[in-house]
């Protein structure tokens, strides 16, 4: 069941993985009169489109595969033509592509692809969606108490994580990856105001996910680990952060820019001694 009320257009890119393709189910449900799902692996995306179809609110929903590598300026292009020309305009971003690092060591290429994936993809696909979303008529809502109520020309939101505001050992490049997604969000925001476009984030710790068996087979314990770090004492669903990102996206939050919305079960509060 959708939490909140959301039309037109999106792209959400990183749909092959478990949040983003959370996202594509939860726009359709919540009424997004179109979606396009990108990601690196191609062929699987055009399959989450199909399956998003079925869970569509609005009878003239619509949804594609596109197949994007986040790093490449010329890809990242090709896929806003695409959706302007499939759909006409561009609500919503939902960067939901990133890669952890998978060495301990402070190994260059691996820091390099860790940071072209999860902040300069950031970079490009903002600055490639921009003009589409200046350049549009924001769509009006009409309230049963206050009237007619404008809406921004489009909402971008980036899938950060919990290590963007803190550190853990052998994390070094998903981590100043992650602090650099929380510069860019912000710097866009502002940078992005006067067109009313606005750029959010959300901060998420473990997510159960396909990503994480890869932490679990190289930590064991990872789940006890876990429950006694995290106060609420478990790990995040994806529909959870799925509904971080509509409320982000949708008429309820209008007035909400350069902010970030952690989903980390209270672990920023401070350590646990029970």
């Amino acid at each position: 069941m959708p939490l909140s009320s959301i039309t037109g257009i999106a792209i959400v890119v990183g749909a092959a993985g478990g949040i983003g393709k959370e996202a594509v189910f939860a726009l359709a449900e919540a009424g997004a009169k179109g979606v396009i799902c990108a990601d690196i692996k191609g062929d699987e995306v055009k399959a989450i489109a199909e399956q998003s179809k079925a869970l569509a609110a609005s009878p003239d929903f619509k949804s594609s595969g596109f197949a994007v590598d986040v790093t490449d300026s010329q890809s990242v292009q090709s896929l806003v033509r695409f959706a302007v020309n499939e759909f006409g305009r561009i609500d919503y971003l939902i960067n939901a592509a990133g890669v952890r690092s998978r060495s301990a060591a402070m190994v260059s290429n691996n820091f390099n692809r860790v940071h072209d994936v999860n902040a300069r993809g950031a970079f490009l696909l903002s600055k490639a969606v921009a003009p589409v979303m200046a350049g549009q008529e924001p769509y009006t809502i009409t309230t049963k108490r206050f009237g007619e109520r404008t809406l921004s020309c489009g909402s971008i939101v980036h899938v950060a994580s919990a290590m963007a505001f803190g550190a853990v050992p052998c994390k070094t490049a998903y981590i100043t990856a992650k602090h650099a997604l929380l510069g860019i969000t912000r710097a866009s925001a502002m940078d992005l105001s006067s067109v009313r476009v606005r750029v959010n984030m959300v901060s998420p710790t473990w997510v159960e996910t396909p990503m994480l068996d890869s932490d679990r087979e190289h930590i064991p314990h990872l789940d006890k680990i876990i429950q006694k770090a995290v106060p609420n004492g478990r790990l995040i669903g994806p529909d959870e952060v799925a509904a971080a990102i509509l409320y982000l996206c949708g008429a309820e939050s209008t007035f909400i820019t350069g902010s970030n919305v952690m989903i980390d079960g209270g672990l920023s509060l401070g350590p646990t001694f029970t």
